[in-house]
């Protein structure tokens, strides 16, 4: 796998001085959209998407790593990011969408763009 210079091929989440590497497989990606009953990008077209659908993004991506994670697990860790300062919003831009970002939902261009784009976000967000 060609890894974009300096980039990681996982997203990461740090919570309590722990990181946890996110990266959707092939069968995490096909379970949800089962689950979901469509193409997982379809879940960004509204804007924000609904903390759940995120949590349950993140607990098929973590799971690629640490097998052992439960869904609620995924939970607690986010009570504890929020505890610990982060937001929703943070959460989407700087977990949720680079789950999709190094799952391969996107080109090497469309990265970079998107890249941008979410600094835009942030800034009016935050």
């Amino acid at each position: 796998m060609e890894v974009m210079e300096g980039k990681k091929p996982y997203a990461e989440w740090e919570v309590g001085g722990e990181i946890y590497k996110l990266k959707l497989t092939t069968a995490a990606v096909t379970a949800l959209e089962a689950q979901y009953n469509g193409n997982l990008i379809q879940m960004m077209d509204s804007g924000i998407p609904s903390l759940g659908n995120m949590l349950n993004v993140v607990h098929r991506a973590a799971r690629a790593y640490k097998p052992s994670l439960k869904l609620n697990d995924i939970y607690n860790l986010f009570d504890q990011y929020v505890e610990e300062g982060g937001s929703q919003v943070e959460f989407m831009t700087n977990v949720f969408i680079p789950v999709f970002q190094v799952s391969g939902f996107f080109s090497r261009n469309q990265t970079e763009a998107m890249g941008e784009k979410i600094d835009g976000l942030k800034e009016k967000l935050l």
